[in-house]
């Protein structure tokens, strides 16, 4: 399994996480009903694998995106 974060703080620290999902398989998506991104915005987001036990394997995998600046969430 995986443990999926997404913050605007690159340290993860978990008063600042956007989002966080445990997910069985290799593909995550951001849910509909998840808390707005913000235009123009720098998000992180890291990755990290988990063994049967719930302790991670290995060394997380972290990026960054950037929402665009003219980006609307949708029904607004």
């Amino acid at each position: 399994s995986y443990v999926v974060l997404v913050s605007q703080n690159e340290s993860m620290d978990q008063a600042n996480l956007q989002w966080a999902a445990s997910v069985k398989d290799a593909s995550a998506a951001y849910p509909k009903d998840g808390p707005p991104m913000q235009a123009g915005a720098k998000y992180f987001w890291r990755v990290v694998a988990m063994n049967d036990e719930g302790k991670a394997i290995g060394k997380a995998s972290q990026s960054w995106f950037s929402v665009p600046s003219d980006y609307k969430p949708a029904g607004q």
